[in-house]
């Protein structure tokens, strides 16, 4: 893999490290982590609450 710089707007450097199928992977893996969080939290929530009852 090699390693490139690329100039962004403005005007810094930065590394662009793979093709953009990895960086298309890594925005889609962002809120499918949100939407697991969300239901794993309501799911504890939920749970102790039907406790309480």
């Amino acid at each position: 893999m090699t390693e490139k710089a690329c100039r962004a707007l403005n005007g810094e450097y930065k590394l662009y490290t793979g093709d953009i199928g990895d960086n298309i992977t890594s925005v889609m893996m962002i809120p499918a982590g949100i939407i697991i969080s969300i239901f794993l939290i309501y799911e504890i929530f939920g749970k102790s609450k039907e406790k309480e009852q």
